[in-house]
């Protein structure tokens, strides 16, 4: 298989700590070679056969220099000795998409305190970037499938300060801060695995291929329609405090909803 050139196509630029626009993209230019890596490393490198394509200029003249070189440097008898280019493959499926979407400031918020001059205060934000990655077929120009998947990116900053009258007119001032940020660039990566993974499964289940086992294919896609009907539930306690999350299927979902009917 082969594809284009996965690239970003959100069009959002970065923004500094003063919410100031610059020149750098907010999500990663790589995202191609991230993909080429999660196809070359799926099935342990037996899935995929992945061809170059986004460097196909330069590999065309390179091709093009050894052709123009053995027949300038070498006699005919040489070249007659000498075998031929191989012929490049072509690929039967095309793997196009990019990253989609980055959207900035889905969910922000923060908690402080202070007493008797002393205090801090703690925010959080969340981002989400999602990618799409889709199959067409070379022969006929069919979509074979269309996967979406997208990756939460979170960020956390602490601040602490401390205010005090040390003297009758001196006023004491200290602050300190950390700030956590989730790298754009793993969620991508992260992202595109998990469109790579989510782009087999689908197309075993639609017949595109198959796996090599039978029992254990469907096995494994058993636990991939099981875990998109998984939802995150919280979990609160008795002061209404959050203590985590737990998994619930949609099938326990619509129980609960029926018997709170009834």
């Amino acid at each position: 298989m082969r594809f284009i050139n996965f690239a970003t196509k959100t069009g959002q630029y970065k923004q500094s700590a003063t919410s100031a626009i610059t020149y750098s993209t907010a999500v990663t230019q790589g995202a191609t070679s991230m993909l080429m890596k999660a196809l070359e490393e799926a099935g342990q490198g037996k899935w995929f056969e992945v061809v170059e394509r986004e460097s196909l200029p330069s590999l065309l003249n390179e091709r093009k220099i050894i052709r123009q070189t053995r027949m300038q440097y070498m006699s005919k008898e040489e070249l007659e000795k000498i075998p031929a280019l191989p012929a490049m493959l072509y690929a039967p499926v095309i793997f196009d998409g990019g990253v989609v979407a980055y959207e900035s400031n889905l969910l922000t918020g923060g908690l402080g305190a202070k007493y008797l001059g002393i205090g801090g205060d703690t925010q959080f934000q969340r981002d989400n970037v999602t990618v799409a990655l889709r199959a067409i077929a070379v022969n006929d120009g069919r979509i074979l499938k269309s996967v979406q998947t997208s990756k939460t990116i979170f960020s956390v900053k602490l601040d602490s300060s401390l205010y005090r009258f040390v003297g009758w007119q001196n006023l004491l001032e200290l602050e300190a801060g950390l700030s956590s940020n989730e790298p754009p660039q793993m969620a991508v990566l992260e992202a595109i695995q998990q469109a790579v993974y989510s782009m087999i499964m689908e197309g075993a289940i639609k017949g595109i291929w198959q796996f090599q086992d039978p029992v254990l294919g469907q096995q494994l896609i058993k636990k991939y329609q099981d875990a998109l009907q998984v939802k995150a539930v919280p979990i609160y306690n008795g002061y209404g405090e959050l203590e985590g999350f737990e998994k619930e299927s949609t099938k326990q979902t619509d129980a609960r909803a029926k018997a709170t009917e009834h």
